[in-house]
């Protein structure tokens, strides 16, 4: 550990002793406990092989109030502050998360490029397992390709229909088809824009990843005014039809895991459905 210009370095991280306040903030909020400090009496101090072990997650700078520590690969000026006047209630995000509808009927005009990279902004801090980040993303964003793409996962259905699949009869394929056929799309509804979650076939947490960056994105989407549904017959499609797959060019080893379809919704909403109630166990 070496004391330049007032402060602490100590490999992967340094304190500015002016600032600490040797409260050990940042070592209770470390998920992985590698940092040691005695409250009131010492700076914070890495515990050895720390720099291999950090998650890179950011919760020591996060968790500190001072601001009087950072990595060397992320600074503590990277780290946005909060703003207080942007909190919301527990009734707020409830209304949002209770009324936020799966659009299946959109307006044809597109959306502004900048909408769309603001959601993903924002998806990008959905959390994924020891922070992996694991995820890249495909955003078919002209509305004739999310109509080819709609073809490949027709085609599909129509395949599985010849070969009897019992897939086939629980999705009612052969009315989807027939739908497709007389022109309706039910598959991707006619969405102007497709959004694919896509990583490497053989990370393991990928899957769970995905799930919880589209749900991140479809949440945002909803409290920007925009609609999105979860693309499922799309996505079942992705992992069997090598058309669509092709269609798709995702990088070498990458495969979709999760795809939502994107618009402005074509329909207004104006109260929340009841749902059953929870269903739930305590112990």
């Amino acid at each position: 550990m070496k004391l330049i210009h007032g402060r602490f370095f100590m490999s992967f991280l340094y304190v500015n002793e002016s600032k600490c306040k040797k409260d050990g903030a940042c070592a209770m909020a470390c998920p992985m406990g590698l940092l040691q400090v005695e409250p009131g009496q010492s700076i914070p101090k890495a515990i050895p092989g720390a720099e291999t072990l950090c998650l890179q997650c950011g919760h020591c700078l996060c968790a500190c109030p001072h601001a009087a520590l950072s990595l060397t690969t992320l600074k503590m000026e990277d780290c946005v502050p909060l703003k207080k006047e942007l909190h919301v209630g527990l009734e707020q995000a409830a209304q949002l998360l209770k009324s936020r509808r799966s659009i299946r009927r959109y307006k044809s005009e597109p959306l502004e490029r900048c909408d769309i990279e603001a959601l993903l902004e924002t998806a990008r801090y959905a959390p994924t397992g020891k922070n992996t980040q694991p995820l890249s993303w495909l955003v078919v964003y002209d509305a004739a390709l999310v109509h080819t793409l709609a073809a490949h996962v027709a085609d599909w259905m129509k395949d599985m229909l010849r070969q009897q699949h019992p897939m086939a009869a629980w999705l009612q394929m052969d009315t989807l088809v027939k739908t497709w056929d007389a022109g309706a799309d039910l598959l991707l509804r006619h969405a102007p824009h497709l959004i694919v979650a896509h990583a490497p076939k053989a990370n393991p947490m990928a899957p769970q990843s995905a799930t919880i960056a589209l749900t991140t994105f479809e949440i945002a989407a909803a409290a920007a005014g925009l609609g999105a549904c979860w693309a499922g017959f799309f996505q079942l499609a992705a992992g069997m039809w090598e058309p669509l797959q092709k269609a798709l060019n995702l990088p070498e080893g990458h495969i979709s895991h999760g795809a939502l379809m994107l618009g402005r919704p074509a329909v207004k909403y104006y109260r929340i459905p009841t749902r059953k109630q929870p269903d739930v166990i305590w112990r």
